[in-house]
């Protein structure tokens, strides 16, 4: 973190965090609103795959969720954008 004025440096870039994936990508902030998630389907499933990333770095152990429906090349599920909504129950 000591670079460009303490705003740290991409050590790596361009490198896949999983394979067979559609084009939806999307990153929220953790609940301890310090660390991100970062959120893509499974081609071919209905399975989410959520990465956290914090200041100790990328980790690479999926939270897998398998719900909603299948996406696959055929139906025009693959393309588009991921939005993701927060239900707080009080």
């Amino acid at each position: 973190m000591t670079k460009q004025d303490s705003l740290g440096d991409v050590t790596e870039k361009n490198i896949p965090i999983l394979k067979e994936v559609d084009e939806k990508i999307t990153a929220v902030r953790h609940r301890n609103n310090k660390d991100i998630w970062i959120i893509t389907h499974k081609f071919n499933s209905n399975q989410f795959y959520a990465y956290l990333l914090s200041e100790a770095g990328f980790i690479d152990e999926p939270v897998i969720s398998a719900i909603g429906i299948t996406h696959t090349g055929d139906n025009g599920n693959t393309i588009g954008y991921m939005r993701v909504e927060f239900i707080i129950n009080k």
